[in-house]
């Protein structure tokens, strides 16, 4: 009984990072919020004008005081674009369509050419937002833009040497977020049902699930920041990277919030069960009054 309460305690704050986890994977549109999310935040934009910048000049056959004239504008447009609604808009299509890929690619499905480069990259194609700098440039009589050939500012997100790692870690996850609540809920049941004091081990319950979801809540704090700390690459990677794992991770935080809530609804469960067990033991203890005389 104790092994049934114990396990079934700890597998509770897994079970709830499982189900988290396949959730935010597998929803396209869970991800495109996300994605959304990090949009907003500031040094993401920045470093995204950074990148746009250099893939347009990159581009850009001219001097060094034309580059700089030009690195200028460029940027000022980007900056302008990346603020505009027009960017918003192109920036959650082209993470919509990464995602669609990189979901059909974890479950074997067929993702065709969308968003997988010819090396086996999956990339989150920037080519609209590079579009409307262009349109701008032009706005501005800027004619050299439109002589300008296709920019590739495409983002590497997933490469095709992680994707077997990446589909074998998915399948594991759909199989554990599938049958682990069901093992954890079972575990608990027959613990409590077995036990001769099932107050005390809803009890004991209620704490080791609270506690246990303590830990894997300081888990995920102390994982992201390890993670992060290891980071390298590009600037727009890491700050897009940075920006995700504190955006996934107070997700997974409130996801956790069910242990804590579930912990509370056994601890109440067991001040009722020990209420009824008193009032139900003083009734059998209480005296039966002695028959009336006809």
């Amino acid at each position: 009984m104790v092994a049934l309460l114990l396990v079934g305690s700890l597998l509770t704050p897994l079970a709830l990072t499982a189900l988290w986890a396949r959730e935010t994977i597998s929803s396209t549109d869970g991800y495109v919020a996300v994605a959304d999310t990090l949009a907003a935040d500031d040094d993401v934009r920045e470093a995204l004008v950074d990148h746009l910048t250099t893939a347009t000049l990159d581009q850009v056959d001219a001097g060094a005081p034309l580059r700089l004239a030009m690195e200028s504008l460029v940027r000022e447009v980007l900056t302008r674009v990346v603020d505009s609604d027009a960017f918003a808009t192109a920036w959650s299509e082209a993470n919509r369509r990464a995602h669609t890929t990189a979901l059909a690619l974890l479950t074997d499905g067929d993702a065709g050419a969308l968003g997988l480069s010819d090396d086996g990259q999956v990339t989150l194609d920037l080519a609209p937002v590079v579009e409307l700098a262009r349109a701008e440039l032009l706005a501005r009589g800027i004619t050299l833009a439109d002589s300008l050939p296709q920019i590739d500012a495409s983002v590497p997100l997933v490469s095709s040497e992680d994707l077997v790692t990446a589909r074998s870690a998915y399948s594991t996850l759909d199989t554990v977020a599938d049958w682990l609540p069901w093992v954890a809920a079972l575990m608990l049941v027959a613990a409590v049902a077995l036990a001769r004091r099932r107050a005390a081990a809803l009890a004991w319950a209620a704490g080791l699930i609270v506690a246990a979801t303590a830990l894997v809540s300081l888990a995920v704090v102390v994982g992201r920041s390890w993670y992060v700390e290891s980071l390298s690459g590009s600037r727009l990677r890491t700050e897009v990277t940075v920006a995700l794992a504190d955006t996934l991770g107070e997700s997974a935080l409130v996801a956790l919030r069910a242990g804590y809530v579930l912990g509370a609804g056994l601890a109440v469960a067991a001040v009722v069960v020990w209420l009824v067990a008193r009032l139900t033991g003083r009734r059998r203890t209480q005296p039966v009054p002695p028959a009336q005389p006809a």
